[in-house]
C-alpha cells in the first residue's frame, strides 16, 4: 500500500476515534445512573467507571501527545490504536459477561444488551478503513460475551448467539466497506496527483510549486535554515518551435525536464515546471555553493545533451538563476523569487547559457 494512502487511513481513523474517548463512559453513566445500580453496588460501578475515564484520558493524551503522523510514528499509531480500540471494547464485553453471570448485575442485563449492538455497530463501521484493526474490535466485543454465554450461563445462549451472528454479519458489511473506502481514497490520491502534476513532463506544476515554496519558507523561518530556489530557462525556446515545429519544442520542454529531475533528486527537493519552458527547483537545507555548483553542473549537461527529433540533433541550453537565503519572517518569499528571477534576467542578458547566483545578504548589500 503506497505510504501517502497509509497515512490518509491513520489520520482517518485518529478523527474517528476521538468519540471513543468519552463514549465508553458516557454509557456506562447513562446505564449507572439511569438504573439506580450506582447507589446498589457503588463499588462495581465506580471501578468500571475509573477503568473507562483512564482509559478515555490515555485515548485523548495520545492525542495530544503526537497530533500529527509521519513515516517514524506508524508503528506507535498501530499500537496505541489497537489498545485504545480493544481495551474498552473488552471491558464493555466483560460487563456484559457479568450482566449474564452475576444476579447483582442483572438490573443492567438488558442496557448493556442494547450497547453491544450499538457499540458493535459503531466500531466496526468507525474502524472500517483499517480491516484489521476493525476485525480485532469485533473479536474483543464478542468473545467475552460468547465465552461467558456458552461455557458458563444456560440463560442466555440466544441473546449471545444472536450477538454472534450479528458479528459475522458486521464483519461483512465492515469488509465491504473497508473495499469501498480504500478504493475512494486511491481515486482521491490519484486526482490530487493529477492536479499537482505537469501533464507533458510528468514533475510538479506551477500549483504545488507555489504551496510547497510556502511550506518550505515557513519552516525554514522557524528553524533558521537555510533554503535555495533555481529558476531555469529554455534558451531562445521560440526558435526550436519556429525550426522545428510545436511537437518538437514538447519533445525538448520534456527532455530538459527529465535532465532537472536527474539532477535534482532527493525527495526534499522540488522540481517543477512553473511556465511554458520555465523550471523551478526548491532544494530545502541547502547551502548557497552547492545549490550554484549543481545548478551550473546542470547547465553544463544540458549544453551537452543534444536532443534528437525525427533523426536531426536539437541544440539546447539553458541560463539559471539562483537565490539562497536563511528565512526570516522579516522578509517574503515573494522577495527570494524575485532575486531568483532577477538572477535568471541577468543571466540572459549577459548571452544566455549562464548562471548567475546570489545570496539574499548579497542582494541586499547591492541595492543599498
Amino acid at each position: 500500500m503506497h505510504s501517502r494512502i497509509k497515512t490518509r487511513i491513520y489520520e482517518d481513523i485518529q478523527k474517528r476515534s476521538r468519540n471513543g474517548a468519552y463514549i465508553y463512559t458516557a454509557a456506562w453513566l447513562a446505564i449507572g445512573l439511569g438504573t439506580g445500580f450506582f447507589r446498589d453496588f457503588p463499588e462495581y460501578f465506580y471501578t468500571f467507571l475509573s477503568i473507562f475515564v483512564c482509559l478515555g484520558i490515555f485515548r485523548v493524551s495520545v492525542f495530544l501527545i503526537k497530533p500529527s503522523i509521519d513515516k517514524n510514528t506508524h508503528k506507535f499509531w498501530t499500537a496505541t490504536l489497537q489498545f485504545n480500540a480493544i481495551a474498552p471494547a473488552i471491558t464493555m464485553s466483560v460487563l456484559f459477561a457479568l450482566s449474564m453471570l452475576i444476579p447483582a448485575f442483572s438490573s443492567i442485563y438488558f442496557y448493556l444488551l442494547m450497547t453491544m449492538f450499538a457499540m458493535l455497530s459503531g466500531g466496526v463501521v468507525n474502524f472500517a478503513p483499517h480491516p484489521r484493526l476493525s476485525v480485532l474490535y469485533l473479536i474483543s466485543l464478542v468473545l467475552p460475551t460468547f465465552i461467558g454465554a456458552f461455557l458458563f450461563s444456560n440463560n442466555h445462549n440466544t441473546e449471545a448467539a444472536m450477538l454472534v451472528l450479528y458479528g459475522f454479519f458486521m464483519y461483512a458489511l465492515g469488509r465491504r466497506l473497508s473495499k469501498e473506502y480504500l478504493q475512494l481514497i486511491s481515486q482521491q490520491e490519484e486526482l490530487e496527483r493529477l492536479n499537482n502534476q505537469d501533464s507533458l513532463t510528468g514533475i510538479a506544476n506551477r500549483r504545488l510549486f507555489d504551496k510547497r515554496f510556502a511550506t518550505n519558507w515557513e519552516t525554514h523561518s522557524r528553524s533558521n535554515l537555510p533554503l535555495s530556489l533555481i529558476i531555469i530557462d529554455i534558451d531562445h525556446f521560440k526558435k526550436v518551435n519556429d525550426n522545428f515545429g510545436h511537437a518538437a519544442g514538447d519533445v525538448v520542454i520534456r527532455d530538459v525536464a527529465n535532465m532537472i529531475k536527474t539532477k535534482f533528486k532527493r525527495n526534499s527537493d522540488c522540481v517543477a515546471r512553473i511556465g511554458g519552458e520555465e523550471f523551478g527547483v526548491l532544494m530545502p537545507l541547502t547551502d548557497f555553493k552547492k545549490v550554484s555548483d549543481m545548478a551550473d553542473e546542470l547547465r553544463q549537461t544540458v549544453e551537452a545533451s543534444p536532443i534528437d527529433w525525427e533523426g536531426e540533433s536539437i541544440k539546447v541550453t539553458v541560463s539559471g538563476g539562483v537565490a539562497s537565503c536563511l528565512p526570516s519572517h522579516l522578509i517574503k518569499s515573494i522577495e527570494m523569487f524575485k532575486l531568483a528571477d532577477n538572477c535568471l534576467y541577468q543571466a540572459k542578458n549577459e548571452g544566455r547559457n549562464k548562471t548567475i547566483a546570489k545570496t539574499f545578504n548579497d542582494s541586499q548589500q547591492q541595492n543599498s
